[in-house]
């Protein structure tokens, strides 16, 4: 479906998957790997940035309304999820967000390209119980831009993700390797 552009086919497997499998399921084991195998095909071949496109949009779109369809939530704090300041892939944002609505924990999605400074100033507004920060594009992005980050009592939980990362994480900033991880990390932040 995805190498036709058959967004509509698309969506429906995603979603039949979601129903089924859940977020965490269809994030590891069919949207990932379909994903890499696209990147790999445009690597080998200099073709198909326009499949992963179209994919991506639609990933977004069945992540989304996972999140959307969520109607209470259990988390009194905020929990924060942003992209590296020159981060633009900002997917695996969703995918968090929407396994975390599957447990109802709402989360506040800040999007691609933050820069530290305002997620500086996010972190001084909310006082969020867990930060998630993602970067994907290898050496973008510098652990230790995330001293910066405000502290205040009870402490967050602060989380980086993705092969993006650089140098060494400042104290109370914890790598994670998948969503599972990332996920169960923040629903203990906020007291789940």
């Amino acid at each position: 479906a995805a190498q036709t552009l058959d967004t509509a086919a698309c969506a429906a497997l995603i979603g039949r998957s979601l129903d089924h499998r859940g977020v965490v399921a269809t994030w590891d084991e069919v949207l990932v790997p379909v994903l890499c195998a696209i990147g790999e095909k445009w690597k080998d071949t200099g073709r198909g940035v326009e499949i992963e496109h179209a994919l991506s949009a639609t990933i977004q779109d069945c992540l989304s309304a996972v999140v959307r369809t969520q109607p209470q939530t259990v988390n009194s704090r905020a929990v924060l999820l942003a992209c590296a300041p020159d981060e633009m892939h900002s997917l695996p944002l969703w995918a968090v967000a929407a396994a975390l609505a599957e447990r109802k924990i709402y989360a506040r999605i800040m999007g691609s390209g933050l820069p530290v400074v305002a997620l500086v100033q996010a972190v001084h507004r909310l006082g969020p119980a867990a930060v998630f920060v993602w970067a994907r594009i290898p050496g973008s992005a510098d652990a230790a831009a995330l001293a910066d980050l405000p502290s205040f009592r009870p402490a967050a939980t602060v989380l980086i993700g993705g092969p993006g990362w650089v140098g060494q994480a400042p104290p109370g900033v914890t790598t994670v390797t998948d969503l599972s991880d990332t996920v169960a990390r923040i629903a203990r932040a906020v007291g789940e």
